[in-house]
């Protein structure tokens, strides 16, 4: 980490040494950095009461439920020294949440870490941590529980790194549906009175608002009861948290009536697709035979913006479904895995006509086609919580083979040829109609 004067573009002396940090000196110090060439600082750190914090991204979390620590590091702005670190996973026997771990799960889980922005409130010393989830993805055998504090949003005292209070928007994540978008901090008027607000988007589609300082949600959140059937031995949370206002910014069942494509026959290949895998709703958990998940990813790192005049959130949504499968290594080619193009691939046999050979590699062609996305605007006014959906584009293909077709269904939707229909879960279907 470098320090720079603005002015004449040299390295301030003053800084670690003469200018630098070597950051990997105080990644290395803290519990659990056993890999600390997996650990990468992407995004920019956040800067509050002269203090630089800076998060990462752990490189081996997709694959190794042993990864590193996902901690974050604060460095004094003047010195370079390292201040302080938080872990979300809490390795420290007089964290409270450090009781709802195994000790096996605390002394090998990684993760969790803030590899996007961070936000800051200067005035009251804060700095809101958006945390991912705990090694590895997908699969969450290895460490049983909520996983506090992934998957959260985390206020800290910026000078000294106390935590003062958070909130987790996913209990024990087997979806990778990291806390992504950076936090908003934003003065929102509710009831005639100026509110300090933190708004978290979220990857599937939920909203949630609360008092900056106190992380009191400004209106009710339910813990609603979902899928818990996983893949044996996995122990899922029995709940998760729903806000009750906003509303969702997306659907969150998917059914055979979702299968698009540009022609009949294209529908209805995806609907054979489809009915190969597993389907629910929004928490439908990972399965053997993959499961398609539904909402994929509506918000991701970008966020939103607010307009505080009109008192407007205003933000982007995007609609596909992700596919998920964890396949048992005794049932699959590992050879065949390791090429990028495979896909899920499952162990072949001689007279097995579903493989060919790609690329040296045998591969499975059973895979899912690639997903239409439909992009859109959602403007949600703060006293009324609900969608209003102003602009609209159309983007992507349901097969490869018919990419080149998608400019002229953009250009009829943009004509006002087609249009989707929506409740408050999403849009529902394609439809032909004279009007925008």
């Amino acid at each position: 980490m470098f320090a720079i004067d603005a002015n004449t573009g040299k390295l301030c002396p003053d800084f670690g040494d003469g200018g630098v940090v070597i950051m990997d000196e105080a990644i290395g110090s803290i519990p659990h950095a056993h890999d600390v060439s997996a650990i990468r600082t992407y995004f920019p750190p956040a800067i509050v009461s002269d203090t630089v914090i800076s998060g990462s991204v752990v490189g081996t979390k997709f694959q190794d439920a042993h990864a590193p620590s996902g901690a974050v590091y604060a460095f004094d702005a003047r010195t370079g020294n390292l201040k302080w670190t938080f872990d979300p996973v809490p390795r420290n026997p007089g964290d409270p949440e450090a009781a709802n771990w195994t000790a096996e799960s605390l002394a090998n889980t990684g993760g969790g870490n803030v590899w996007t922005y961070m936000t800051t409130d200067p005035e009251r010393d804060l700095v809101f941590l958006p945390t991912s989830s705990a090694s590895p993805n997908y699969y969450g055998i290895n460490r049983p529980g909520d996983n506090r504090y992934a998957n959260s949003i985390v206020a800290l005292r910026g000078s000294t790194g106390e935590l003062v209070w958070h909130f987790q928007a996913v209990h024990h994540d087997v979806w990778d549906w990291d806390v992504s978008p950076e936090p908003m901090a934003i003065d929102l008027t509710w009831k005639g009175e100026k509110i300090p607000a933190l708004v978290q988007l979220t990857k599937q589609g939920l909203v949630f608002v609360f008092h900056r300082e106190t992380g009191e949600p400004l209106w009710p959140i339910r813990e609603v009861p979902v899928d818990t059937n996983g893949i044996p031995g996995e122990q899922l949370s029995p709940t998760q948290p729903f806000p009750e206002k906003p509303l969702p910014l997306a659907k969150f069942i998917t059914t055979e009536d979702d299968a698009w494509g540009f022609t009949f026959l294209d529908r209805m290949a995806c609907k054979e697709v489809f009915r190969k895998y597993r389907h629910g709703t929004m928490f439908t958990p990972p399965s053997l035979e993959g499961t398609i998940i539904q909402p994929g990813m509506v918000s991701n790192w970008g966020g939103g913006a607010f307009d505080p005049e009109s008192n407007l959130l205003i933000t982007n949504v995007r609609r596909f479904q992700l596919f998920i499968g964890l396949p048992r290594t005794d049932t699959i080619d590992l050879d065949a895995a390791k090429n990028p193009e495979c896909r899920i691939t499952r162990r072949p046999t001689d007279t097995d006509p579903e493989h060919r050979v790609r690329d040296g590699t045998r591969a499975d062609e059973s895979v899912l086609p690639t997903v239409f996305t439909v992009y859109r605007t959602a403007v949600v006014r703060a006293d009324r919580h609900r969608p209003e959906y102003r602009r609209r584009r159309v983007g992507g293909t349901a097969r490869r083979n018919r990419q080149a077709d998608a400019p002229a269904v953009a250009a009829e939707v943009r004509r006002g040829r087609h249009r989707r229909t929506d409740d408050h879960r999403g849009w529902t279907g394609l439809h032909r109609r004279d009007r925008g």
